[in-house]
């Protein structure tokens, strides 16, 4: 940098065998802050400034006023079988006339980056049909068509539904409202939606007995006889048989401390019913389902009552793997979840109710863990959006909770659902803004860096066996990478390996291509203990680039893991950059 006191000159040459190249693009930023910040990186935050391509001598300069600047080579630009050995470059004001020499293309493999071999992730049948939806390898239409026969009548499952590998379905409720929505749709296919009202009008089998729980606020309807039967085990000999006295027992529980103790809103009950009703009877593979009946309100704010079922003794000739009892108990405490939720808004997003469900049922039921066997898919595909997962989300409202005021967060979020919005995101979003986040995203950001983690950050993190999925592993360095993209609350994980760095320090660059409010973290593991230290760097329009040195980063840390996310509610393909050299 040269000229007068407040006007320098960014400049160099871009150099193959000591002669000039013409045409490279050449990218140049300002830093608009410095921070120290107190875990020991150095960050610098910038902004673009501007470009340039180089003349036939390899030249280029930048006139600009006084400051700290950094530069980058679009290595997109560069001449077939080439590359550079280093993409990025920080220029301090003594820094001026940088050479930046060309290197043969093979020398780019360096970096070792490699995409791992991810375990098929265990699903429900419901939850494959969905992602085959979400994917585009089936239709609406055929994905409704699958759901209801994986719900009613397994023998007209496709065949490919019926030979992959799945669990029990968790969950039918909200499958069940999908299934009503496109019977109700104008563009339903007229067969299949009358296939499907005729399903589920049909689908309480005729149950001959009941029974009323000792306080009242429950009437189970059973039979003892054919498929559906319960067990007639009946250890105190008063003709109720224990099954269902235990079932009562259970919904009175959860009823006390879901609503009574906590003050979640009691369900809604039907007509003149004085009682909440709960069916027994033979699910064939699916835990239960909560429907609802009698719809009130409109626009945003639709609540209903509802109803529930329960199978009849979660054989494990079904799939079940814990006991009978165990898995009632989780399922009424899940079920019973989502009439609460009718009865704030039933148009609340799927993935919450099935999330907020799914943690209904630790609360009550924390030595059960039956949800350890659904929560693969959030670590698994850290890269999809938040709103895609459906039980593993359940991983995000522990975090909600774990970290603000517990079941109380919870409660308040459903309680903005029920005052002003049907959109769970965007009540989050509100929740969010009244406490000491800033919005969702901000949310999202520590949620994403905890992920890295759990043992050390959630409280039963230390019995979850889930792999997170990591996209690339780096070993050898430096490191440059283009093109990746993220769609809205979504994070990857780039992992870099400290082995044989030792005193040398790391130079990480970051760049929020897209312009939107991004957060990428550094999740530093120690090597004297396996925690981690984390650094936050966001960067939205202000800046959108930063710099951060880690000085002497391989005495400390065994590993260090870039996590860049998408903290946007909504917009989606959003490009970042990132690089890293050892100096």
């Amino acid at each position: 940098m040269s000229d007068n006191e407040h006007v320098k000159t960014v400049n160099g040459k871009v150099l193959d065998n000591k002669n000039g190249i013409n045409n490279i693009e050449i990218y140049l930023y300002r830093v608009v802050q410095k921070r120290e910040l107190e875990d020991g990186p150095t960050v610098y935050l910038e902004t673009f400034y501007g470009s340039t391509r180089t003349s036939k001598d390899g030249g280029f300069y930048f006139i600009v006023p006084e400051g700290d600047y950094s530069l980058a080579v679009n290595i997109d630009s560069l001449p077939d079988g080439k590359t550079v050995l280093k993409k990025d470059y920080f220029l301090e004001k003594s820094v001026h006339d940088l050479t930046i020499n060309l290197v043969g293309k093979e020398l780019e493999k360096t970096g070792g980056s490699h995409m791992p071999e991810r375990p098929q992730i265990k699903k429900d049948a419901i939850d494959i049909i969905r992602s085959d939806y979400r994917n585009g390898v089936i239709n609406r239409e055929q994905m409704v068509r699958n759901i209801l026969y994986s719900i009613f009548d397994k023998s007209k499952l496709a065949e490919k539904y019926t030979k992959r590998r799945s669990i029990p379905i968790k969950c039918a409720t909200t499958a069940l409202e999908e299934i009503r929505e496109y019977s109700a749709s104008r563009y339903a296919d007229p067969a299949l939606a009358s296939e499907a009202r005729r399903y589920i009008s049909n689908m309480i089998p005729s149950l001959e007995k009941s029974y009323i729980s000792k306080s009242g606020n429950f009437k189970i309807f059973y039979t003892t006889e054919g498929r559906h039967a319960v067990s007639l085990k009946d250890s105190n000999r008063n003709g109720v048989p224990d099954y269902i006295e235990d079932v009562a027992y259970a919904m009175e529980n959860v009823r006390t401390v879901t609503c009574g103790q906590r003050g979640f809103k009691y369900p809604l009950l039907g007509g003149k019913n004085s009682y909440y009703k709960v069916y027994l009877y033979d699910l064939d593979g699916i835990y239960g389902y909560t429907a609802s009946s009698y719809k009130r309100g409109y626009g945003s704010r639709v609540t209903s009552s509802s109803f529930l079922a329960l199978d009849n003794n979660y054989s494990s000739k079904k799939g079940f793997e814990i006991s009978r009892n165990a898995a009632m108990k989780v399922t009424a405490a899940h079920e019973y979840f989502h009439a609460v939720q009718y009865a704030y808004n039933m148009d609340a997003d799927k993935w919450w109710k099935e999330a907020s469900a799914t943690w209904n049922e630790d609360e009550l039921y924390s030595s059960v863990n039956d949800y350890f066997r659904y929560i693969d898919d959030i670590f698994e595909q850290p890269n999809k959006s938040l709103d895609e997962y459906t039980y593993s989300g359940v991983v995000f409202a522990k975090y909600i909770t774990e970290y603000n005021k517990g079941y109380e967060s919870m409660k308040r979020i459903w309680e903005i659902q029920n005052e002003k919005t049907d959109n769970s995101i965007n009540a989050i979003d509100r929740f969010s803004k009244e406490g000491k986040n800033k919005s969702i995203g901000d949310i999202f950001n520590r949620f994403s860096a905890y992920n890295f983690n759990p043992s050390q950050y959630y409280e039963e993190g230390r019995q979850w066996d889930s792999k997170l999925a990591v996209q690339n592993t780096y070993e050898q360095y430096p490191v440059f990478s283009r093109n990746n993209k993220l769609d809205h609350l979504a994070a990857d994980y780039q992992l870099f390996k400290l082995s044989g760095v030792n005193s040398s320090n790391v130079r990480i660059t970051v760049e929020g291509i897209s312009s939107i409010k991004w957060g990428f973290k550094l999740q530093k593991k120690r090597k004297s203990d396996g925690r981690c230290d984390t650094t936050y760097i966001e960067l939205g329009e202000a800046a959108n680039r930063a710099e951060i040195i880690l000085k002497k980063a391989g005495q400390t840390y065994s590993e260090i893991c870039l996590i860049p996310a998408n903290l946007d509610k909504s917009k989606d393909g959003a490009s970042y950059d990132y690089s890293l050299n050892i100096e």
